[in-house]
């Protein structure tokens, strides 16, 4: 459990008795520029943060967030997961007829990772001995 957790406001929903897990990736999904804002934030301070932030929601019949915490922080960094949280507690889901704890991983890496990484293969080293015996095996 979350610390500040609220209790439910109702303890039946008037909505549909399950939620959609596409449902719910897409309202996160709509928040992902607020979540980038706060993963810049954090790059900042810290221009080689990365890694994963795994958040804890739970949320309530009328499809409000009654608290949301990391299970898994790899980004140390208070201001940061302080923003995050924020943008989770903002959402607002569909309703349902019952309360729901969610899981969901994000993982953050810097654009200059991104673009570090080549644009095709390697080039080969050594011999390609080993190539040969593989493509050796081929029949054609």
């Amino acid at each position: 459990m979350c610390d500040g957790q609220r209790e439910p406001t109702s303890p039946k929903g008037s909505g549909s008795p399950v939620r959609d897990p596409v449902a719910i990736q897409a309202v996160i999904r709509s928040q992902y520029a607020a979540l980038r804002a706060c993963y810049d934030e954090v790059l900042g301070r810290d221009p080689e943060a990365m890694g994963e932030m795994r958040t804890k929601l739970a949320i309530d019949t009328h499809g409000e967030v009654t608290s949301a915490c990391f299970e898994r922080a790899d980004l140390d960094d208070h201001e940061g997961g302080e923003c995050m949280l924020e943008v989770f507690r903002s959402l607002r889901f569909p309703t349902a007829a019952g309360d729901l704890t969610v899981s969901y991983p994000l993982r953050f890496v810097p654009d200059v990772a991104l673009s570090q990484l080549p644009d095709g293969p390697p080039e080969p080293r050594g011999d390609d001995h080993g190539l040969k015996r593989f493509l050796g095996r081929r029949k054609d």
